[in-house]
């Protein structure tokens, strides 16, 4: 029998329970470490889809009759070999540690995994718009945007005058390619000088907004002095 503490986690505590994983308080009882391993790992390859995607409905980039189709977008080859990597990850940290949690472990060991998932979900966005046909950007609220994308990597939305909407950190660039879909102006101008918008939102820009959507590699104008 192995014991392990692990810290409060609703989805994860729901999903040993349904696997009648013995538990007392914060402990559960496993066969064995290894029978630990296989069910943490096959429960957080599929947790993490499960963000991403629901990123993407809270920005409001897909509606929830569409998470099904999304999900059918991530290859279950991609899955095994992430729920492999995971297994091999929680071998190293669980000989060193008596009890687990869950979300720090998935930001320090699998923050690359996302942003692969998060890419692959983006590339997809327009697939499952055309099939569904129920993404719909609605009617134009601006003439011209300008998107500037910082030396920092954060992102500025400016109306044309220059007056700024909003400013997301580079951690949340797909906040502003939300708002920016949300506007959905007559001509997005996205200023990226250094090529800092992640590609995966670069490519949902392109797919969604079509012609609407100038890329230019330069500052802005008036950043330039």
């Amino acid at each position: 029998m192995y014991t392990i503490v692990i810290q409060h986690h609703k989805e994860f505590y729901n999903y040993l329970e349904e696997r009648s994983v013995i538990r007392k308080e914060e402990t559960f009882s496993f066969l064995h470490l290894k029978h630990f391993i296989d069910v943490a790992a096959s429960f957080t390859s599929h947790y993490i889809v499960d963000l991403e995607i629901n990123r993407l409905v809270i920005n409001n980039l897909i509606s929830q009759e569409e998470i099904d189709d999304l999900h059918s977008c991530i290859d279950s080859d991609f899955l095994g070999e992430t729920e492999y990597f995971i297994s091999n990850s929680l071998k190293n940290v669980i000989e060193e540690q008596e009890q687990f949690s869950l979300t720090p472990f998935i930001s320090f060991y699998l923050s690359d995994i996302q942003k692969q998932i998060r890419a692959i979900l983006y590339e997809s966005i327009p697939f499952i718009s055309e099939k569904s046909n129920e993404i719909e950007l609605g009617d134009e609220k601006a003439d011209v945007l300008y998107m500037v994308v910082e030396p920092n990597g954060s992102v500025t939305i400016e109306k044309k005058d220059c007056t700024i909407i909003s400013n997301y950190p580079y951690q949340q660039q797909e906040h502003s390619v939300a708002e920016a879909l949300y506007i959905n102006p007559a001509l997005l101008i996205v200023y990226d000088a250094a090529h800092l918008l992640k590609p995966e939102l670069t490519r949902c820009l392109k797919n969604l907004l079509r012609k609407k959507v100038v890329f230019l590699g330069e500052k802005h104008p008036l950043r330039k002095n």
